[in-house]
C-alpha cells in the first residue's frame, strides 16, 4: 500500500509540475511578445477621430513589411513629439501623413522616424483590425471625402457655426451664474 501511495504522490506532483510549467511558459510568451513584438498604447488627442476615440486601445507593431497609404503609423517628428496619423500619399521625399479629423498634411516623413504600425485597437472591449470589411469602408469614405468635408467645415465656419464661438459662450454663461 505504501508503494501506491507513493506513485499516486509522484503522479500528482509530476501533473502538477506539468501545468505549473505550461503556464509559465504561456506568460512568457505573452511577457516576449508584449517587450519585443506587439504593443498596447493609449490615445491621447483627438486627430484620428472619429476612428480612434480617447480611451481606445491601440496595438501597434514593428513594421515587417513596407508601409502604403492607408496605415497608421506611430512615428517621432523631429521635435521628440510622438504622432500617430493615416499615411495619405508616398512621394520621393518619404510619407505624407494625415490625421483622419484634421487636413493639414504632414510631408516628409522618413522611414527611420516610422516606429511601428498600427495592427488593430480595441474599444469598449470590441477589437478591431484593417483586415474587417467595415473598418475598409470607413477609410475609404474618410479618404474620399476630405475636401466636401473641408468644404463644408468652412462654411459652417463662415456661417457662424463653430465649436469655438459654442464653447465660449457656455463658458461664458458658467461665469455669470
Amino acid at each position: 500500500k505504501k508503494k501506491e501511495d507513493i506513485q499516486e504522490s509522484k503522479g500528482l506532483w509530476h501533473e502538477t509540475y506539468k501545468v505549473l510549467s505550461d503556464v509559465i511558459s504561456c506568460l512568457l510568451f505573452v511577457v516576449i511578445m508584449f517587450v519585443f513584438a506587439v504593443r498596447l498604447v493609449g490615445v491621447v488627442g483627438d486627430s484620428m477621430y472619429p476612428l480612434i476615440k480617447p480611451r481606445d486601445l491601440l496595438v501597434i507593431e514593428a513594421v515587417k513589411k513596407p508601409l502604403k497609404v492607408g496605415d497608421v503609423p506611430l512615428y517621432k517628428r523631429d521635435s521628440g513629439q510622438y504622432v500617430l496619423h493615416r499615411i495619405v500619399d508616398i512621394n520621393e521625399n518619404g510619407y505624407v501623413m494625415c490625421g483622419d479629423n484634421q487636413f493639414t498634411k504632414e510631408k516628409g516623413i522618413r522611414d527611420d522616424q516610422i516606429i511601428a504600425v498600427m495592427t488593430s485597437f480595441c474599444r469598449k472591449g470590441v477589437p478591431y483590425m484593417p483586415s474587417y470589411f467595415r473598418y475598409r469602408i470607413y477609410v475609404n469614405f474618410w479618404y474620399y471625402t476630405r475636401l466636401p468635408r473641408r468644404v463644408f467645415r468652412a462654411v459652417k465656419r463662415r456661417l457662424g457655426f463653430t465649436d469655438e464661438k459654442k464653447k465660449k459662450k457656455d463658458k461664458e454663461d458658467k461665469t455669470e451664474k
